[in-house]
């Protein structure tokens, strides 16, 4: 609060404030290094689900009234908009607003006084959590949607969002538009907002746990970044290894997660871009599997989650296609993962995975979710276990699984 509802208002120019700003978002909230980072994770979705919805209408918010002021021109004192607030008894649109607040959503006595009218009442909450961004949070409905534009569907509950939007906001405010510190930062965030910058659930109760998985609506969006700051800042080595990183990653995450096509294009990718590099010199799945072995081995918190989430996936698409033997195996090296990242990390309790029947149950509903109705329908009744009927087929879909040796459980346990 310091910073950003003082400090900047005072020096808007610059960008220093901008990037510390950015990194208690993206270092002390975002990153595992604290050890009240679930805390904190926590409390800032918790916070920001009072204002930002599951899949908000930022076009509807950033065109709603940008103030009052201005709702006060749209909507004249004789409109039936002003005549319903009138009615439900708001004196004040301030206390219209504190209604809201209350209740995150606009107050059933409005809504009644509107008619019950859905295109309306949505008007009226677009307007209302515009002014609450705008207020507590300080951050501009315009500039979120211009940056969901440019990077893809960001999740605002999540803290890389706001570290890239305050790191746009120092480049936009600072002279000639050039900050360095403030350019790195949205590639690291954009680097995080891929890796885990998607919500799937939340302990809004004890604050204890939170699950993150990877975001891919801005794969493309990171790497064209990463490209921008390293053509605008070509004396600086440390963004090509950076990109070269982000490549690495990105592969194993879509290869994880099953979108084979894109992790075939970034490994390409990253073979042209590194020639002389005898290490790229290997098929996809050997690379891959490298890859994933290094990063168990490393234990990082993300990384580990992204891992366990996509073999948990896999585990889930095999069973719909019938493959039982491959469901076992890739639950197996899931389990696996699971046991020797808390065994690892027992004493450390920031870095201590949710239950892992928690993070199974999760993965399978949103799966239920995304699958079309007849592949979520197949999947729940070949999970009934009383159920003898045999699978449908699904042409074209099983090629674009491959089966993972159940071998390598013992290079984990090596």
């Amino acid at each position: 609060k310091l910073l950003r509802d003082r400090a900047i208002i005072y020096n808007p120019e610059d960008p220093v404030l901008y990037k510390e700003l950015g990194w208690i978002f993206q270092h002390k909230i975002g990153n595992v290094l604290d050890d009240a980072q679930q805390y904190y994770k926590n409390q800032l979705a918790n916070d920001m689900m009072l204002v930002v919805t599951q899949d908000p209408d930022w076009q509807g918010i950033a065109d709603a009234p940008a103030n009052d002021e201005e709702f006060l021109k749209v909507y004249p004192e004789n409109s039936p908009v002003r005549k319903a607030i009138t009615s439900a008894g708001y004196q004040t649109l301030e206390e219209l607003h504190h209604d809201f607040r209350a209740g995150s959503k606009v107050p059933d006595k409005l809504a009644r006084a509107l008619g019950n009218s859905e295109e309306m009442i949505h008007k009226m909450d677009n307007f209302l959590r515009a002014e609450y961004l705008r207020d507590k949070y300080k951050l501009d409905p315009d500039m979120i949607l211009e940056l969901n534009n440019k990077y893809g569907n960001l999740d605002w509950r999540l803290p890389e969002a706001q570290s890239i939007y305050w790191a746009t906001m120092g480049l936009k405010k600072t002279p000639g538009n050039r900050s360095l510190d403030c350019e790195r930062m949205i590639s690291q965030a954009l680097f995080e907002a891929f890796r885990s910058g998607r919500m799937l659930i939340i302990d809004n109760k004890e604050f204890k746990s939170v699950m993150i998985v990877p975001n891919f609506d801005v794969i493309d969006s990171a790497k064209r970044v990463f490209d921008e700051t390293i053509k605008a800042n070509e004396d600086i080595n440390s963004f090509v290894s950076a990109k070269n990183n982000f490549l690495k990653d990105a592969i194993v995450l879509l290869f994880n997660y099953g979108k084979f096509s894109k992790a075939r294009e970034y490994f390409d990718m990253l073979k042209k871009e590194n020639p002389g590099n005898n290490e790229y010199n290997i098929s996809l799945d050997d690379f891959a599997m490298k890859e994933w072995l290094m990063e168990v081995k490393d234990g990082s918190y993300k990384k580990t989650m992204d891992i366990i989430d996509g073999l948990l996936k896999r585990s889930f698409t095999y069973i719909v296609y019938g493959d039982d033997d491959a469901a076992i195996a890739s639950e197996k090296i899931a389990k696996a993962v699971y046991a020797k990242h808390q065994t690892e990390f027992k004493d450390v309790p920031r870095l201590i995975l949710p239950a892992y029947t928690e993070i199974k149950k999760n993965v399978l509903e949103k799966l239920m979710q995304e699958n079309p109705p007849e592949v979520t329908e197949i999947l729940k009744n070949r999970l009934n276990l009383q159920r003898k009927d045999k699978t449908p087929e699904l042409p074209g879909l099983k090629s674009e699984v491959d089966k993972w040796d159940t071998s390598v459980l013992k290079k984990i346990n090596k």
